[in-house]
């Protein structure tokens, strides 16, 4: 997803089928190399040109950062991307609740390493507002929970049509609600000891170009034994709406936002550009299951 009106939002990936995926072993780990060959295919020499060669670095902020997958594959194209000199990214922040995965960003070398560590991304918000969301979210799904009981709805489409009428009202709620918050602009940091600014200053990004990847929890938009399907009705989804508003306000160049088919993509769109239009949305879906990816 990049910031409309700027050099990366030249091209559109639409007009670009997928290449084919590794032919071998040794083929997995060349994929930096097809990636930037890609870039140039779909935006043409100048995205890497003027975007990359000319900026001081690339800055990375992660959210949902997990165990650092997205920073060690950013370092991998770096590596391809440089022929010698200082590294053209650097890591920001990573943000992550699990105890063990925050053990290990925090063990991270260089380059892997960040220069904050932030462990929620709801501390963004104060207790108050943040016990606000999660009521908005528990009602919803309370309403439908009572509706469902009441109707007497046996068929699986009726009931889907029930919860998505819930959804849509838990929704509209939350969106109204972000429209009257403040999210902190600093937060309690784990490497700092004190409290840090959640993104990039305005120095920083200076000649550069700010990236930010997130995996919000995908349980909500999956079905069967690993997934809740409830949607927008379950609890953690109140943590992609944070993270959602930081975006907003703060306004990285680009984002990647990853999660399974499940998840509904339009209210991204819906989300981020309801007051100005920032932001080009584009998604994909892929499994490695389909050959010719």
């Amino acid at each position: 997803m990049k910031r409309r009106h700027s050099e990366l939002s030249q091209g559109s990936s639409s007009e670009h089928p997928l290449p084919h995926g590794p032919v071998d072993y040794p083929d997995i780990f060349a994929w930096p190399a097809r990636v930037l060959e890609r870039a140039k295919d779909v935006y043409g020499k100048a995205l890497t040109r003027r975007n990359l060669a000319t900026a001081k670095k690339v800055l990375l902020t992660s959210t949902f950062s997990g165990l650092g997958t997205a920073e060690v594959a950013m370092a991998m194209l770096a590596q391809e991307y440089q022929s010698g000199g200082e590294s053209c990214f650097a890591i920001h922040s990573h943000c992550e609740r699990d105890p063990e995965c925050l053990a290990l960003l925090e063990a991270m070398p260089h380059p892997l390493s960040s220069d904050h560590l932030f462990s929620d991304v709801l501390d963004l918000l104060q207790r108050s507002e943040k016990e606000t969301l999660q009521n908005i979210v528990v009602y919803h799904r309370e309403q439908f929970q009572k509706r469902w009981a009441q109707s007497n709805v046996t068929c699986g489409r009726e009931k889907q049509r029930l919860q998505e009428r819930q959804e849509e009202l838990c929704l509209q709620e939350v969106i109204d609600f972000f429209d009257s918050v403040q999210l902190k602009a600093r937060v309690a940091c784990r490497k700092c000891s004190s409290s840090c600014p959640r993104c990039p200053s305005e120095r920083d990004r200076i000649g550069a170009v700010w990236m930010e990847i997130a995996g919000s929890p995908c349980v909500p938009f999956l079905t069967g034994a690993y997934g809740s399907g409830l949607g927008w009705l379950h609890d953690v989804t109140a943590a992609f709406f944070v993270w959602a508003a930081f975006v907003r306000l703060y306004k990285p160049d680009l984002f990647l936002h990853e999660n399974v088919p499940g998840f509904p993509p339009a209210i991204l769109s819906r989300f981020l550009n309801r007051h100005e239009d920032l932001y080009e949305i584009q998604s994909v879906v892929f499994s490695p299951e389909v050959p010719c990816l």
